[in-house]
């Protein structure tokens, strides 16, 4: 079952669509991580020349930074949830392999331009205490992913959704620069041990599956 939802995010009527009615609790949850979505692209669109941001977007990009495209990039995220977005619940994500990760937040198909939202993503908060958790910027990550940047990669990589969530996340003062190094390093210890450790924010699903490195739940401990 389908059906069409708006809410009112500033001045602006956000309307998108969710297949697999959410409960009105889960609706709130999704408005906020959209909400977030298209205030986070606007307000790093209008700050994006300032010092500050350069600065970041060099730790972010490294020499691979191109503004045009960033530009770009946060463009066709805000176009895409002004034209209506297309949201599905489902309980988990289950890989090409029949795999099930119930850790998984969410996740993006580019073929039905669609997306997939399950259980985990509403048993974690998007905010604690009125301040927006990285949680928030989950729905933003796979906007990017619908736009075309298809990369996972952490750093140096113009074309990846996760350097564009981790730069909005920063410029957005959602984590600061020492929470970033430490999710970075949490993903190289990722691929040492095959195991995923716990983190404040959430790591990203094993690589290899289908779309690759998906959010994921948010651990209890932090980093050292």
């Amino acid at each position: 079952m389908n059906i069409i939802r708006s809410f009112q995010n500033k001045s602006k009527t956000i309307i998108y669509s969710i297949a697999n009615c959410a409960n009105p609790k889960e609706q709130k949850v999704i408005d906020a991580c959209i909400a977030f979505a298209r205030s986070a692209s606007s307000f790093a669109l209008q700050n994006l020349d300032g010092g500050n941001a350069r600065d970041i977007a060099k730790k972010i990009y490294g020499d691979a930074f191109d503004a045009p495209r960033l530009i770009d990039a946060y463009k066709r995220i805000m176009g895409l949830i002004d034209s209506r977005l297309k949201i599905r619940r489902e309980t988990v994500f289950v890989s090409e392999d029949g795999e099930e990760f119930k850790e998984v937040l969410s996740s993006a198909n580019p073929q039905t331009n669609e997306i997939i939202v399950y259980d985990s993503l509403f048993s974690e908060s998007v905010s604690n205490n009125k301040r927006l958790t990285p949680n928030a910027a989950t729905i933003l990550h796979e906007i990017a992913h619908l736009i075309g940047l298809k990369s996972d990669a952490n750093f140096g990589d113009i074309n990846s959704a996760e350097c564009l969530q981790n730069f909005t996340l920063l410029i957005c003062g959602i984590i600061d620069e020492s929470e970033l190094s430490a999710k970075n390093d949490i993903e190289n210890l990722r691929g040492q041990n095959g195991e995923l450790p716990n983190w404040v924010t959430q790591p990203r699903a094993p690589k290899g599956t289908h779309e690759g490195g998906q959010w994921i739940k948010e651990g209890a401990p932090t980093t050292p």
